[in-house]
């Protein structure tokens, strides 16, 4: 569930060092929901801005628990069996996390066109017992089984370096002028690896901060991230994890990233310790975390929120002109 309460128009989050947030705080806290006869109390993301709620979002159980999720981990696996009616095969990358059996990750032929296999030369073609280098995509649910894919990547605040066709791209948020000047220069220190596969990259937008010695000392220090990841493979066995994503590079993943943008406050306040550890442990979050505690008044009844949220979920919708939009399911 999620609704934004006549939110703003959306702007470029590149400016918002010049935006006026208002004051606006983004809270995190536990509401009470009512669902017909039932009585919920899910975490829920709200935004606090200019003394009303402008926009909330519940928030999936535990979602500050990210070291449940795979996505991001590369492996050494190997391929259990090929499933050519679906275009695919599966590569099992060691016991399951569950404790129960092994665990298998669906991998296209699409994300395999150029795989890094570690038992054999790659002939263009996959079999079963091949052991080769993944990427989980994306974690399992429910009864499928996680996705991964061979296009290996690594990432840090600045650089992209993905395995594949050699090319360099710039975010479309730098300048052009920037660009042009640091083309060539870039260009010039991509040299081949000779133990990994080709490889692009994407120069990220905080990378217009940086300085020439400092944009080329972290393009190296990337680049020798690639090369060391495949040499260490090559004499790994299989099953072997050879990188986890770290919280700080996974914090894209905020479940309230689509409803608000990071201009539009300026700190989040929770009353929960748990996700209160989890956001301080991540270094690019830009506004400030506060963990609020009053054992004799909550988050919650302090902003009003229970009454707010039940308001903004009522079929009619009241606007400032005295009309009202009628909203229900259909």
């Amino acid at each position: 569930m999620s609704r934004a309460i006549n939110a703003g128009p959306k702007v470029d989050t590149s400016e918002f060092h010049t935006v006026d947030n208002g004051g606006g705080k983004l809270l995190l806290t536990k509401c009470t929901l009512k669902r017909g006869k039932e009585m919920l109390e899910p975490d829920v993301a709200v935004l606090y801005r200019k003394n009303r709620v402008q926009a909330a979002q519940l928030l999936p159980p535990h979602f500050w628990k990210r070291e449940s999720s795979q996505v991001g981990h590369i492996y050494i696996g190997r391929i259990q069996n090929m499933t050519p009616q679906l275009n695919a095969c599966f590569v099992e990358i060691g016991p399951n996390p569950t404790g129960k059996g092994r665990q298998v990750c669906f991998l296209p032929l699409s994300e395999a066109d150029m795989p890094f296999l570690i038992n054999r030369p790659w002939d263009g073609k996959l079999k079963a017992g091949d052991e080769l280098l993944i990427q989980i995509t994306r974690d399992a649910q429910k009864t499928k089984v996680c996705s991964c894919t061979t296009h290996i990547s690594l990432n840090d605040d600045y650089f992209v370096i993905t395995a594949g066709v050699s090319k360099l791209l710039f975010s479309g948020k730098l300048d052009e002028d920037w660009k042009q000047e640091h083309k060539e220069m870039l260009m010039t220190s991509m040299e081949p690896v000779d133990t990994a596969p080709a490889y692009q990259i994407m120069v990220r937008t905080m990378a217009g901060e940086l300085t020439k010695a400092q944009l080329t000392d972290r393009f190296r220090h990337i680049l020798e991230q690639y090369r060391q990841l495949y040499e260490t493979a090559a004499s790994r066995t299989c099953f072997t994890c050879l990188h986890k994503q770290s919280g700080q590079e996974m914090d894209v993943q905020f479940p309230w990233k689509m409803l608000v943008h990071p201009w539009e406050y300026e700190e989040i306040v929770t009353d929960s310790k748990e996700i209160y550890d989890y956001l301080t442990g991540i270094k690019s979050i830009p506004q400030s975390i506060r963990l609020y505690q009053d054992p004799l008044l909550s988050l919650n009844r302090l902003y009003g929120l229970d009454s707010k949220l039940e308001d903004a979920l009522k079929p009619r919708i009241w606007l400032k002109s005295g009309a009202n939009l009628v909203i229900e399911p259909t």
